[in-house]
């Protein structure tokens, strides 16, 4: 499955997912969502 894949999969659960799932999500991946930063080449993955 390509990365687009993935996030396409992730950004339709999201629209769909109810509150607690979500805050669940968040809970996990909070962290990391607000300090990771990507290189050239991975946003080059992600949007080439």
């Amino acid at each position: 499955m390509s990365v687009r894949d993935v996030k396409k999969q992730l950004h339709d659960y999201i629209d769909r997912a109810d509150d607690k799932h979500l805050q669940a999500i968040y809970l996990l991946l909070g962290k990391e969502i607000n300090s990771y930063s990507y290189n050239i080449a991975e946003l080059e993955m992600l949007y080439g």
